[in-house]
């Protein structure tokens, strides 16, 4: 709600708007006669001053004569030297009395002018220390009661000029302190992080053999070919055991350039056998010699271009597939385009069209959807691993890679905060479908559990919290030929049958299966379920167990929201539950002791009787104090969530506590007048609760001590700036005429304990003209006028029966 300037001090803004003026300038104006005939309402100022007549024009109109500028000029009498000389031993006089008069002691800063110097006088006597006034106990608070504040059913602006829920004891009870967190509030469990994709360790390539161009090459094929041929089977007698020699690479060059020559020369002829055959060699030589896109190249070329039926064909076509997938473990191109796995997919295609019964086929598809995988491209992985036979030995494996690269997919795109929840839940549908396959047809057929199978149905159980579904999650963890919970083991020695994995592969599924019955308010399956941890971590269970406890907090809080009566017994319940949490614990982010926090404000609201209440208040104000302790708590919420603590506090009659969370926060944003709300009114209620006058005055004026809190008067100051300019909104002009009340209000509580006379007719006067400007703010013909009317009608009929004594 600081829509407003950076505010000014009272005098400031008395100097600049000389309509406006602070309550220490006894600040209210005489309303204007009609509501129409001005265009907005101002704040009252109580500012009559007006030049004093001259003596001359106040003989002038005794004599019932114009005054001097009004009557024409007389003609001087030509005897008046004798009242010229009167008058200058007049003003002689006059001169040294003034000189004696500022030659005194103490007279020396004394103004030269009567009216400046009554000024100086009134300060000093205001200046003057007043004997504070001893109120009656109970007295301020029977006023209070007497004129109650009105209800408030619209919100009021915060810093920012977005509407808020009010914060001020009026409208406490409505607040939403139980509201869910994203993950509980969203059918897929809320955004995720993002994978962070770890590309595969490249492999150093092999050093490209340099090919050797024959120094007398032939221009008929025949002859050509035929040395090729003959090159090919001299390298070839030299044998793998002399790769590294330096005859080998010369050779392999050699009959790799033979060989090119003579291909080219092939496709000058019509000879199809021996094309292929040439081509088949590049093919096999290319790779040899280190040459793989080109090896890669060929051999899709003869693939596609020769005998089905002929060996060497089908030998073509599994070359440029080496040649490929090598390539890729080069990182040849471009990783994150992967290139090579595309050209592997076209191969992969056009052996499946050309053999669809190929033995490796399978093994084909299977290796290029790891890798795929393995480069971070999940969506071409799963096309790839549905290319897998289902009744193929490796359909497993597909099926269980096909539910991660699903996963994957959610996980990258769940981390976009405007996902399509639709979209999110169906990727999470896939993924489920594609593991619970996976168990349905492993675990019939296995002797003892294995960890594939034990990865998809942890998995399986990872999604089904996600999509708030405990039952399929203590399903998959407890059920089936070999229930997860019973199947693994941390330690390499323990019971037969199981699997050893890793300690946070233990925590997870033990986790997911504890809060899914924490949520069921199966509390008792739940505490064995942490014991059985416990035992299975031995050494390495450490304080992650305690941290569990926090699902166990949340559902008992849960169950005491849902009840209509909260008692003390349930308060010392909750308080023994959050006792097991650990205070640093990981597990219990900073939204969830915000969650904490609200959940014991919403208690607040049910409590039985009022000890209860301060009790639920006072624990909210001290879990929001342990979450914004915490590190990782968000800064940005760190305003908002004092706002709320100052409340609790006040909420919890601990006053003085919430004044001064208040007061830190206004040193830095002052002009937050939502804050400033809560202040003034922690003031007024201090000021009620002591029966103390000094109180009362500083909920007028603001507190000495604490400059940064306005006080009401200069709250109604600068809300009335805001109000009337471009900003204004009708939340501004709701918290107006707030303002106004309680300031009406405070003056009329402090006139009714006064005991000086004039100081009571002064602030009577000062309070019956604020009311009447601030009746000008009213808006006409909506549901808060009446409301409005009636609460100033109070004060002002009140003040009007009453006079000075």
């Amino acid at each position: 709600m600081n829509d407003a300037a950076t505010p000014s001090d009272d005098a400031t803004i008395a100097r600049d708007n000389p309509l406006v003026t602070s309550d220490d300038d006894a600040s209210t104006t005489s309303p204007i006669a009609t509501r129409s005939a001005i265009a907005t309402p101002i704040i009252a100022v109580d500012t009559e001053e007006t030049a004093p007549k001259t003596r001359k024009d106040k003989d002038a109109k005794r004599r019932n004569e114009p005054p001097d500028k009004e009557r024409p000029a007389k003609r001087k009498s030509k005897n008046s030297w004798p009242l010229f000389a009167g008058g200058g031993v007049v003003a002689l006089l006059l001169l040294a009395s003034i000189a004696m008069f500022l030659w005194q002691p103490g007279n020396s800063n004394k103004p030269k002018s009567t009216r400046a110097r009554s000024k100086v006088v009134t300060q000093q006597q205001a200046s003057a220390p007043r004997k504070e006034i001893v109120i009656e106990p109970g007295t301020l608070k029977e006023l209070a009661t007497k004129i109650p504040a009105p209800s408030l059913t619209q919100p009021v602006a915060n810093a920012s000029g977005a509407s808020v829920r009010n914060t001020s004891v009026t409208s406490a009870k409505n607040s939403n302190a139980s509201t869910p967190t994203e993950s509980e509030r969203s059918p897929y469990g809320g955004q995720t992080e993002a994978p962070v994709v770890s590309l595969p360790a490249r492999v150093e390539p092999r050093q490209r053999v340099p090919i050797v161009v024959p120094a007398k090459s032939s221009r008929f094929f025949d002859e050509a070919y035929n040395l090729a041929y003959q090159s090919y089977e001299t390298w070839s007698e030299l044998g793998d055991d002399a790769t590294d020699s330096e005859e080998y690479q010369t050779k392999l060059g050699e009959t790799l350039g033979a060989v090119k020559v003579a291909y080219g020369l092939s496709l000058k002829r019509d000879d199809l056998e021996k094309r292929n055959e040439l081509l088949y060699l590049l093919t096999f030589l290319s790779l040899k010699a280190g040459h793989l896109m080109e090896a890669a190249i060929c051999g899709e070329t003869a693939a596609r271009l020769g005998d089905p039926n002929d060996s060497a064909t089908r030998d073509a076509a599994f070359i440029a597939l080496a040649a490929v997938q090598e390539a890729s473990a080069n990182h040849w191109g471009n990783p994150n385009d992967v290139g090579e796995l595309r050209l592997m997919e076209t191969i992969a295609q056009l052996i499946d069209t050309k053999w669809p019964d190929e033995p490796q086929r399978n093994k084909i598809w299977l290796t290029l959807a790891q890798t795929y995988a393995s480069f971070g491209h999940p969506r071409p992985a799963v096309a790839a691993y549905a290319q897998v036979d289902e009744n193929s030995p490796l359909a497993n494996d597909a099926r269980i890679g096909s539910g991660v690269a699903y996963w994957t997919i959610f996980l990258t795109e769940a981390s976009d905060p405007d996902a399509d929840p639709e979209a999110m839940l169906g990727l999470l549908q896939k993924a489920s479908q594609q593991f619970a396959a996976a168990v349905k047809s492993m675990e019939p057929k296995l002797k003892a559990p294995s960890m594939p199978l034990l990865t998809a149905k942890q998995m399986l159980a990872v999604i089904a919290a996600r999509t708030h579904n405990n039952q399929s999650v203590i399903r998959w963890t407890t059920t089936g030929k070999f229930p997860l919970t019973k199947s693994i083991r941390v330690q390499k020695k323990g019971k037969p049958r199981t699997v050893v994995v890793s300690s946070t592969f233990a925590k997870t599924v033990f986790q997911l299966l504890y809060q899914a019955q924490t949520d069921e308010g199966k509390l008792q399956e739940a505490q064995k379920t942490l014991e059985t941890l416990d035992s299975l971590l031995g050494k390495q269970s450490g304080s992650d167990i305690k941290s569990m406890q926090f699902a166990t907090a949340i559902r008992a809080f849960k169950e005491a929201i849902a009840k209509d009566n909260v008692t003390m017994s349930d308060v010392t319940s909750l308080n023994q539950t959050l006792a097991k949490l650990p205070p640093q614990s990981p597990i219990v982010s900073p939204h969830d002791r915000l969650w904490i926090a609200n959940s014991w404000s919403t208690l607040a609201k049910k409590a039985t009787d009022d000890r209860v209440a301060t009790q639920c208040y006072d624990h909210a104000a001290k879990t929001s104090e342990l979450a914004i302790a915490m590190k990782s708590f968000p800064q940005n919420l760190v305003a908002a969530t004092r706002v709320h603590q100052a409340e609790w506090l006040r909420l919890a009659n601990k006053t003085d506590a919430s004044l001064r969370v208040l007061g830190e926060i206004l040193k830095t944003t002052p002009n937050v007048f939502d804050l400033q709300m809560q202040a003034v009114l922690s003031l007024e209620k201090l000021a009620i609760e002591r029966d103390s006058e000094p109180d009362l005055q500083s909920a007028i004026r603001g507190p000495k001590e604490q400059p940064s809190i306005w006080g009401w008067s200069k709250l109604a100051v600068q809300l009335h700036k805001l109000r009337y300019s471009d900003r204004g909104t009708p939340e501004h002009a709701e918290s107006l005429l707030q303002a106004h009340f309680h300031l009406a209000r405070c003056r009329w509580m402090l006139f009714t304990v006064l005991s000086d006379g004039s100081e009571r007719e002064s602030l009577r006067k000062q309070t019956l003209k604020q009311i009447a400007s601030a009746r000008l703010a009213i808006p006409e013909g909506s549901e808060a006028e009446s409301k409005w009317t009636a609460a100033f009608t109070q004060i002002e009929s009140d003040l009007s029966s009453r006079d000075s004594n």
